[in-house]
């Protein structure tokens, strides 16, 4: 394609990520780019997909602390 990089190492990533959300359109894409990477591609856009996953959890956690319904006096005993 002209224009345009092919990275299977991140193409996985986000239709991995689309998949856990309930994709099943990305899980079967996820599977087409895997069968295209070595194992250690894989591995890497899994724990890419890991990571990420993990900030998005922890940026929201962190942005419904800061909201005065779960602010500080939310937890106060």
């Amino acid at each position: 394609r002209l224009g345009v990089i092919q990275d299977y190492v991140y193409a996985h990533m986000w239709f991995n990520i689309a998949s856990s959300l309930g994709s099943k359109d990305a899980a079967r894409r996820r599977e087409d780019v895997a069968s295209k990477m070595t194992a250690a591609q894989i591995a890497k856009a899994q724990e890419l997909a890991s990571n990420a996953w993990l900030s998005a959890q922890e940026l929201l956690i962190t942005r419904l602390l800061e909201t005065e319904f779960f602010g500080a006096n939310f937890f106060a005993a």
